[in-house]
C-alpha cells in the first residue's frame, strides 16, 4: 500500500507493506518501485525474503537505496534477470560484495550512479552474460 496525504493536511503518511506482498501475490515476478523516495535497503531486503520468484526489480530513482541489500536480494531471489538501479545512491563496497558470477542477471541499469571505475571493472567483469547494460551519465565509465 502507498498512501500520501493531501497538501492540506500537516502530516504525510507513507507506507509500503512489503511483508504482506507474498501472501497476496505469491507468484509475483516484477516489482517496480520507480521513484518511491522513501524506499531504502530495508524495503529491498524484505522483498528478498518475501518474493523469491522475482525476475525483475526496478528501483529507479529510489535515492535511499545504497545497494546494501543487493547481496541478499540476489542470493534469495535466484531468478532475477533484470536489475534497474538508475539514479540510486549505490556504494562501491556493496556492489563489489555481490557474487555476480553466481547470479542470472542479464540486464543492468546503473545510469547516473557514482560508482568508481574500479568498482565498474570489478562488477561488470563478473556478470557472465549481459543482454542489456545502461551506464549513461556515469563519469567513471571509460575505455
Amino acid at each position: 500500500t502507498f498512501e500520501q496525504s493531501t497538501e492540506e493536511e500537516e502530516e504525510i503518511y507513507e507506507v509500503i507493506n512489503l511483508s504482506k506482498i507474498k501472501s497476496h501475490t505469491p507468484n509475483l515476478r516484477v516489482v517496480n518501485l520507480y521513484g518511491v523516495m522513501f524506499v531504502d535497503d530495508t524495503h529491498v531486503e524484505l522483498l528478498s525474503y518475501n518474493c523469491v520468484h522475482l525476475e525483475c526489480v526496478a528501483l529507479n530513482f529510489c535515492i535511499k537505496v545504497t545497494g546494501a541489500s543487493l547481496k541478499v536480494l540476489l542470493e534469495k531471489c535466484k531468478k532475477i534477470k533484470t536489475l534497474l538501479l538508475h539514479h540510486c545512491d549505490l556504494k562501491d563496497e556493496h556492489m563489489m560484495a555481490v557474487e555476480w558470477a553466481a547470479t542470472h542477471v542479464t540486464e543492468l541499469d546503473i545510469t547516473s550512479t557514482e560508482l568508481s571505475s574500479a568498482c565498474l571493472d570489478n562488477v561488470l567483469g563478473r556478470i557472465v552474460s549481459f543482454q542489456y547494460l545502461a551506464v549513461g551519465y556515469c563519469d567513471f565509465f571509460t575505455d
